[in-house]
């Protein structure tokens, strides 16, 4: 029985952990590129209008208008960005992956440790952060909280059984 549990959180815990990493390390980089703009609002802000004119920080031209070197501009070929802040998207991901992370070791511990409440804990983290993800990862997600659970339940049992049998 704790054989299957241990099965059961180690199949639901490893895919989402998995996504997480790689989200965190997709935007984590992008906190310390010069490259990358944060909060830009509108959708023009990236035209090449405003980078002929200099108004963005990593323009690909100064304000006087003339080219800077490739050497100079580690921009000039390469500019994205983004309409969050930094602080939002420092929330975002704590929030997301941080959480499914949580959720993911709660699981796993749970289960390591025959504590079930921590395992169902880590599944209705994983149904909460599913609202969050909706439209994306919400399968994935649910499918790993309803083995999680399952898990917690053959926790649960073997347990009892053992508790049963020494008494």
């Amino acid at each position: 029985m704790r054989r299957r549990a241990l099965i059961l959180a180690f199949v639901a815990s490893v895919p989402i952990a998995f996504v997480a990493f790689v989200s965190l390390i997709q935007w984590i980089p992008r906190f310390s590129d010069p490259c990358f703009e944060w909060g830009t609002a509108r959708r023009g802000d990236l035209s090449t209008h405003n980078v002929r004119k200099g108004q963005l920080g990593s323009a690909v031209l100064p304000p006087g208008g003339l080219p800077i070197r490739q050497a100079q501009n580690p921009c000039a070929n390469r500019i994205s960005a983004t309409s969050e802040t930094r602080a939002q998207a420092a929330k975002r991901l704590i929030i997301v992956p941080g959480g499914l992370l949580v959720a993911s070791a709660l699981g796993l511990f749970g289960v390591l440790r025959s504590i079930p409440l921590l395992t169902a804990i880590g599944s209705a983290i994983l149904v909460l952060e599913s609202i969050a993800a909706i439209f994306t990862l919400a399968p994935l997600l649910l499918t790993a909280a309803i083995l999680l659970l399952l898990a917690a339940r053959q926790t649960r049992l073997a347990t009892n059984r053992f508790s049963a049998s020494s008494a």
